[in-house]
């Protein structure tokens, strides 16, 4: 604060920072939380119309409870995505903050995916939902675990530059 209780141009534009870096890193939060649902909402159940049998059985949702879960998440993905990739956002997320997000973002489509999958119908055995189930033991706390490392070795030499 200046001299006369007011406030100076510097203080406002440092709280202002402050507030768009709260808001790009919510949004990039809602992004990684809110991609599973949206991708499993996207990818289409492809299976055989006879087909009874689960691999997983799927969560007890009506088609309207889909449906209303799955374009929430989506809108709240394309809101997250726009005030990341904007220009502001860009500027108020570091660049370790933005280069470790990238494999949870892949982390979260791979888990929509798989999740599908192995919740859809089929006659016998479902080798897609297997395939991916082996695979995601091993992929995902993988990606997990080098985000966090990778994350945790850029803060500790991390530099003042978006």
């Amino acid at each position: 604060m200046s001299a006369g209780g007011r406030t100076s141009a510097i203080d406002v534009q440092y709280r202002w920072g402050r507030v768009a870096n709260t808001v790009a890193r919510s949004a990039l939060l809602v992004l990684v939380v809110s991609l599973p649902i949206a991708t499993w909402w996207i990818v289409p159940v492809v299976s055989h119309p006879r087909a009874t049998d689960y691999m997983i059985e799927p969560l007890p949702l009506s088609a309207r409870q889909q449906n209303t879960a799955g374009g929430v998440a989506l809108v709240l993905v394309a809101v997250a995505a726009a005030m990341v990739f904007s220009a502001p956002g860009r500027r108020s997320l570091r660049r370790h903050e933005r280069e470790a997000s990238v494999p949870l973002v892949v982390a979260g489509l791979y888990t929509g995916t798989a999740y599908q999958i192995a919740t859809s119908p089929t006659i016998g055995a479902n080798i897609g939902g297997g395939l991916l189930v082996l695979v995601g033991y091993l992929a995902v706390p993988g990606l997990i675990v080098a985000d966090i490392w990778r994350w945790r070795s850029q803060v500790e030499h991390a530099v003042d530059q978006p």
